[in-house]
């Protein structure tokens, strides 16, 4: 677990936080649907594939979508699941 001093306060990368929330919640047996959304640290998430109904992503698309299911309380979006979820359309081809 990483920590933070007082005198170090001020912006904070903790790569850890979207393990921790989901070992969190799973040991507490609540399985939730959890999303991790991200850009550059995407490759730090693939510990999604351990757990049911989670995934990370950097594309904004497939993050809305999630909220959007959320809250219409719809449980039949699975696009968002596992890791890198629709990677394939953020990524950037220079010809």
């Amino acid at each position: 677990m990483e920590t933070i001093s007082k005198s170090d306060a001020g912006v904070y990368l903790n790569t850890s936080a979207g393990q921790n929330f989901l070992q969190y919640l799973r040991g507490r047996l609540f399985s939730a649907p959890v999303l991790i959304y991200t850009f550059s640290t995407i490759d730090m998430t693939q510990f999604v594939t351990n757990y049911d109904s989670a995934g990370s992503t950097i594309c904004a698309r497939i993050c809305l979508g999630y909220i959007n299911s959320l809250a219409a309380g719809l449980n039949s979006d699975s696009g968002w699941k596992g890791f890198k979820a629709g990677h394939e359309f953020d990524s950037v081809q220079i010809v």
